[in-house]
């Protein structure tokens, strides 16, 4: 009498990434990966990982393949590639106006300042720098003796699309 054999396993893994973010820096990048089929943690051996668009700032896809008894199995995880955000390093009151300083972040395209005299940027206005290599800017024609409040972010130009992080804290600043 034949044996029956025995049917492999179908459907969906679970794919779990160790961060839904990270930071760009010019370089391929993945996050440590989980795969659970029904509940069980499956050892590396039973499956491959597959990478796309997983250097420049978007959004990248994990394709996990199953193989051995698996090999019916798959599962997708994305992340996202993400600038990182720029932090104001000083900021120094003038005559109506402000001096403001920040470290250069790899990979961005150039920097983009709010500032408002709200502290939660209601009718903000922006000055943007379009150099990566740039740190400071000056920004005039401000009211004098009023407190400002000034955030600054980066951004990155991939084709048509333009990518930015998120804003750093605010510092105020009151000018003169």
């Amino acid at each position: 009498k034949p044996t029956a054999t025995p049917a492999l396993p179908t459907g969906k893994f679970t794919v779990k990434l160790s961060a839904a973010t990270v930071a760009y820096n010019g370089k391929t990048q993945t996050p440590s990966i989980t795969v659970t089929y029904k509940g069980k943690k499956l050892s590396g051996k039973y499956y491959t990982v597959k990478c796309t668009n997983n250097k420049n700032i978007g959004t990248a896809t994990v394709t996990v393949t199953g193989k051995g008894i698996y090999k019916k199995c798959s599962g997708k995880a994305t992340f996202k590639i993400v600038l990182k955000k720029s932090t104001l390093s000083s900021l120094k009151t003038g005559k109506k106006s402000a001096t403001l300083s920040w470290k250069t972040i790899t990979g961005s395209t150039g920097y983009q300042i709010q500032y408002s005299t709200n502290a939660k940027f209601k009718s903000a206005k922006t000055a943007t720098v379009k150099s990566n290599g740039s740190v400071t800017k000056k920004i005039s024609n401000l009211a004098a003796k009023k407190k400002y409040y000034v955030r600054i972010r980066t951004y990155k130009k991939v084709g048509n699309t333009t990518y930015y992080s998120a804003w750093s804290k605010s510092k105020t600043v009151t000018t003169k």
